[in-house]
């Protein structure tokens, strides 16, 4: 009897054990969805399906982000090329002296100085390293630069330089704008003053030379320009002529225009403008771009008729 009642009660106590397990376990499938994560495995502990109880692994952190690499500098240059300062990579472009070298590239080489030398590297595959190989004025030179994190200065490009540090180019460009600076508007005149007599030589000036020349210093290097003018002029009766003779005041009649019938006419003179340049004295080259033409203000011209007058004491009709 007594083992009967033992039994009994161990049956009560495991039936009573199994329900209090199947409530708590379906209070938990009612707290969160299948498949989701208990709050404990938020926190890096395994996580447990409320369905089928399987464990899932706790995620992965995400790697931190490996800084890029910081390329090392080469012998391009970047900088002010007054200062000797230079910073960049792989550019080597502009003047020193004048303004900055060329942009561009990453500014890596911080500390990096340069110089430039006059010697010309073979190496370099530079053609025509001789003095010849530059305009009169300039000299064939190397850039040569320190960089810090090496041993040794490098060389870099050659060019032609001036003492001042121009290259030829842009003295060339220089010249050209200080052509185009030079050129002026002729102010014509003609004689008699505003009239002109029918089948008589009416005569023209330009008031202006034929040739100039202008000594300049640009960039640090002399400059010699020759401007050089022509003229085209309209009278106004349908003829034309163009010249290189600039005309003048009476007894000089070399440039004149006859008109045949007489009326108000309106004149017009156009100057043309050429020139040559050349730099330290070398041989002279031709500035491009011309004729470059300046047109004047046009004037009035009255043409008369010739008339006999009796003039008293003379017998002159």
């Amino acid at each position: 009897m007594t083992r009967r009642l033992l039994a009994a009660w161990l049956t009560v106590f495991a039936c009573a054990a199994f329900a209090c397990s199947s409530v708590a376990a379906g209070t938990s499938a009612m707290a969160q969805p299948p498949g989701s994560a208990s709050p404990a495995g938020l926190n890096g502990v395994a996580n447990v399906d409320a369905a089928s109880g399987a464990t899932a692994p706790t995620p992965a952190a995400a790697p931190a982000p490996v800084p890029a690499a910081v390329p090392v500098g080469t012998t391009g240059v970047g900088g002010d090329g007054d200062n000797g300062t230079v910073t960049g990579t792989g550019n080597q472009g502009g003047g020193a002296g004048i303004g900055t070298q060329g942009g561009g590239g990453t500014n890596n080489c911080i500390g990096c100085t340069y110089l430039w030398v006059a010697f010309c590297d073979p190496a370099l595959a530079n053609a025509g390293c001789g003095a010849t190989a530059c305009p009169a004025g300039f000299l064939m030179e190397t850039l040569m630069i320190t960089d810090p994190r090496l041993p040794a200065p490098t060389a870099g490009r050659s060019e032609c330089r001036s003492p001042s540090g121009a290259t030829p180019a842009q003295v060339r460009r220089a010249a050209f704008d200080e052509f185009s600076q030079l050129l002026t508007t002729a102010h014509p005149s003609q004689q008699p003053a505003g009239s002109g007599v029918v089948n008589l030589p009416t005569l023209f000036s330009t008031n202006t030379p034929v040739v100039q020349v202008f000594n300049e210093t640009l960039l640090g290097v002399q400059v010699t320009l020759n401007v050089d003018a022509s003229w085209t002029w309209d009278f106004g009766d349908g003829m034309t002529l163009t010249s290189t003779d600039p005309g003048g005041t009476y007894p000089i009649t070399s440039l004149s225009h006859v008109y045949l019938v007489s009326g108000s006419y309106v004149v017009s003179l156009t100057t043309n403008w050429t020139g040559t340049f050349s730099m330290a004295g070398g041989p002279a080259a031709v500035i491009p771009g011309g004729p470059i033409p300046r047109a004047s203000l046009p004037f009035p011209l009255e043409v008369h008729e010739a008339h006999s007058v009796l003039v008293t004491g003379t017998g002159i009709l």
